[in-house]
């Protein structure tokens, strides 16, 4: 069952990388950047809930399109997962700074506390 529910997970992160592009990435004429923000990655308290104090600030690689200021991004650290379980957070999980939107985000810790988020949203300044 553990073995399942780890496998659904990372499924699921591939599927909303898949549909979380097309906004992004659509119109042709587009001009697309990279950027990188900091962010901070909640970690997980024994009862599976989600805590800032156990989290740890990391950075968020994301691709811009300064046309419309939309993105998807990426952010990967290790935090304390006190639970010792997969955990799978959807629309929670991380904090990004610097005039950065999440609109919908998925946010995976494993049992040892590796941790990935996946985000789409906008920028406030779309500026290279």
């Amino acid at each position: 069952m553990k073995r399942s529910l780890h496998r659904w997970g990372w499924n699921a992160a591939a599927v909303a990388i898949c549909l979380a592009a097309g906004p992004v990435l659509a119109g042709s004429s587009s001009l697309f950047f990279h950027e990188t923000f900091y962010a901070h990655l909640y970690g997980v308290d024994r009862c599976g809930n989600l805590r800032y104090s156990l989290g740890t600030d990391t950075e968020f690689d994301a691709l811009v399109n300064t046309r419309n200021g939309s993105y998807i991004g990426t952010a990967r650290d290790t935090v304390t997962n006190n639970s010792g379980q997969f955990q799978l957070f959807l629309d929670s999980g991380a904090f990004i700074y610097d005039d950065v939107l999440i609109r919908d985000s998925l946010y995976l810790v494993s049992g040892n506390g590796c941790s990935f988020l996946l985000a789409i949203g906008n920028v406030t300044d779309t500026r290279p």
